[in-house]
């Protein structure tokens, strides 16, 4: 489900980018119509001047790269492409040094039964 890796990748980019951190939560309710999803750490988050190419493709912030070498910076352009594929709306808000937090809505009236997501559903992220 396309959905549900977008959901991963936020995850993962939590854990990632949250050395040491204790707490990464995760929220999955329902609101005027919407389904809301976000993932919110408390790590390195994005430099104020880099935030308006977060989703861009193939953009890593500066302090990302020094965090994670490895990444491919597609993983946030993915999410973007499919969350306004499902005719979502992203949500991201950050502060350097502070954490960021990285989510979506979609309209449930849009999402078909295979596409509902359900708050009982157990999924762990799998580690690299």
């Amino acid at each position: 489900n396309k959905l549900r890796q977008v959901i991963v990748n936020y995850i993962d980019n939590a854990i990632y980018y949250s050395p040491g951190a204790d707490v990464i939560t995760v929220r999955l309710y329902r609101k005027d119509g919407w389904v809301v999803c976000t993932v919110q750490d408390h790590g390195i988050g994005v430099p104020q001047g880099e935030q308006r190419k977060i989703f861009t493709k193939f953009f890593r912030a500066h302090n990302a790269q020094l965090q994670r070498p490895d990444g491919t910076g597609i993983g946030l352009f993915l999410a973007k492409k499919i969350v306004l594929g499902h005719h979502g709306e992203l949500i991201f808000h950050s502060r350097e040094g502070q954490g960021s937090t990285f989510g979506f809505r979609l309209p449930i009236d849009r999402l078909t039964p295979h596409q509902n997501i359900s708050p009982n559903e157990n999924h762990s992220p799998r580690g690299k």
